[in-house]
């Protein structure tokens, strides 16, 4: 996830040998430096080395961070928020329950926050396939200072429904651009060649959504294989950006690492384009 604060990004990603939440920081994009981690301390409910796919909303001068745990008690992976006054942290999670956790539908993971024209947040996520159930990407709004969902129910923003999907949709990042809502995501299985991203355009934050086309955005290529876990930002000349992380062709899967790639994304005619 990268995060514009001024003229510097700063880039979280999922734990590593850095720590929970692992962050770097940048200028241009190009030349990175390490921070640290981002979240020293997890929840006493959540299992210790288990975190991943963290995302930032910032919300005046506070930045709050939002990530997938595991829930100790039940083995279940769930959703939490931690709170910093600066957007390295350190962040500090003072939860006793998880902030999401759709124990019916297998669970809930990926979140990634969504600032709409009027202001309000949102908060898009995951829930895990379970059973029958397969995986859906949901949309929920935010209290004003990020940190508590509004009461009632989540809305589903998609489904898988093809092909090349592979029954699996995950890694949503919901963007207004060019007048459009545009929701990316990962589909397909994340440890193989075959993870690709796709983009679906919304009538609004909570959909509904469809898909824009029968292809991935993104897929395996020359430089990179397995494409995934998208995030579209803004940078600082207003060029529109996606950061995602995928594997080196030949390394696909774990113990391999994903590293962090970033390309410029075009709106030609409205519809959406990785530029090289």
């Amino acid at each position: 996830f990268i995060l514009p604060v001024g003229v510097e990004y700063y880039g979280f990603a999922t734990h590593s040998v850095a720590g929970n939440i692992q962050i770097i920081k940048s200028s241009d994009l190009t030349h990175w430096t390490t921070v640290g981690n981002a979240l020293p301390h997890e929840p006493p409910w959540a299992e210790p080395n288990a975190t991943w796919a963290p995302s930032v909303l910032q919300r005046g001068s506070t930045f709050v961070l939002y990530y997938s745990a595991v829930y100790a008690p039940t083995g279940e992976e769930c959703i939490s928020e931690a709170v910093a006054n600066q957007p390295q942290g350190p962040y500090v999670d003072s939860s006793t329950l998880p902030l999401m956790c759709q124990t019916a539908l297998g669970g809930s993971i990926d979140p990634t926050p969504f600032v709409d024209a009027d202001g309000l947040p949102y908060l898009v996520w995951k829930s895990q396939a379970s059973g029958s159930q397969p995986s859906v990407l949901w949309s929920q709004q935010l209290t004003a200072d990020g940190t508590a969902l509004v009461p009632g129910p989540a809305t589903p923003l998609l489904s898988p429904s093809l092909s090349w999907q592979g029954g699996v949709v995950e890694g949503p990042s919901l963007v207004l651009a060019g007048g459009q809502y545009l929701l990316f995501y990962s589909a397909n299985v994340w440890q193989t060649a075959g993870y690709s991203i796709g983009v679906a355009q919304c009538a609004g934050p909570l959909g509904p959504c469809h898909e824009m086309s029968a292809q991935p955005l993104l897929a395996s290529q020359p430089a990179f294989s397995g494409p995934g876990g998208p995030s579209v930002f803004t940078g600082a000349q207003g060029q529109l950006r996606m950061a995602f992380h995928a594997w080196l062709p030949g390394k696909v899967g774990y113990p391999n690492s994903r590293l962090l790639f970033i390309r410029p994304i075009g709106l030609a005619g409205g519809v959406p384009s990785v530029q090289p």
